[in-house]
C-alpha cells in the first residue's frame, strides 16, 4: 500500500476515534439532536474511502473515492443506535473502535448490495469479521459519497436475499440523492449497533 494512501487511512481513522472520545460522548450525552448539531458543527469530513475497482458501482461519474459523514452527525447516531429513538445509549456502552472496521469491510466485501433507501439508491458493501458488518453508500446532491448507514455486530447477513450486484450483467441506473442526515430535526436513523436489524428495504434485512 503506497505511503499516501497509509497516511489518508491513518488520519482519517483518528479522525472517527477522536470525534467519538469519551469526552465528546460525555458533551453530548444527554443533549437533543439539535443541540448536538450546534455543539460539534455537522461539514462534511471523510472517513474512509472506496477503492477503485468497487467505485463503479456506486456511481460511474464519481471521482472522489471517500467517503463523507459530519462529527455531529456521528456521535449523535452513536448515541442513539436504535432506529427512529431519541434513546440515547450509555457512553461506555459505545466501543468506537468498532467503527475503524468500515475501511476494512470496503477493501475488500464479501458482497455488494443494490437496495433503495427511504427511496433512495444505496450501495451496501458487507463483510463478516466474527459477525457481519455491513456499509450503506449513497451519493449527496453536491456529488459526495456519504455514510448512510453502518450496521456492525449482526447475527445474520444483512440483505441476503439480494444478489450481490458485481454477478449482474449490468448495474441498475440511479441518481444521487440527499439523505435525511440534512434534516436535522428527524430522529436518528444511521450508525446502528444491534442484533435485530429492519430498515425500509424489507424483511430481507432482519435477524431472527
Amino acid at each position: 500500500m503506497e505511503e499516501k494512501c497509509l497516511h489518508e487511512r491513518s488520519v482519517m481513522e483518528a479522525r472517527l476515534l477522536e470525534w467519538l472520545s469519551v469526552d465528546n460522548l460525555n458533551r453530548a450525552y444527554g443533549k437533543t439532536r439539535e443541540q448536538i448539531f450546534e455543539m460539534f458543527g455537522d461539514d462534511l469530513q471523510p472517513i474512509a474511502y472506496i477503492p477503485n475497482e468497487y467505485l463503479a458501482l456506486v456511481d460511474p461519474k464519481i471521482e472522489d473515492e471517500k467517503i463523507y459523514c459530519g462529527k455531529a452527525y456521528f456521535i449523535d447516531h452513536a448515541l442513539r443506535n436504535h432506529a427512529k429513538t431519541e434513546i440515547q445509549t450509555s457512553v461506555e456502552a459505545i466501543d468506537a473502535r468498532q467503527y475503524l472496521h468500515i475501511q476494512a469491510v470496503l477493501d475488500d466485501p464479501d458482497s455488494i448490495k443494490e437496495t433503495f433507501v427511504d427511496g433512495k439508491r444505496t450501495i451496501v458493501f458487507i463483510k463478516k469479521i466474527g459477525r457481519y458488518y455491513a456499509e450503506l453508500t449513497q451519493v449527496e446532491t453536491c456529488g459526495k459519497i456519504v455514510l448512510h448507514k453502518s450496521y456492525f455486530n449482526q447475527k445474520k447477513e444483512p440483505y441476503a436475499k439480494l444478489d450481490d450486484i458485481r454477478s449482474c450483467l449490468t448495474l441498475s441506473e440511479g441518481g444521487t440523492s440527499s439523505i435525511s442526515r440534512v434534516d436535522i430535526s428527524t430522529p436518528a436513523i444511521s450508525l446502528e449497533s444491534r442484533d435485530n436489524v429492519t430498515t425500509s428495504a424489507g424483511k430481507d434485512n432482519a435477524s431472527t
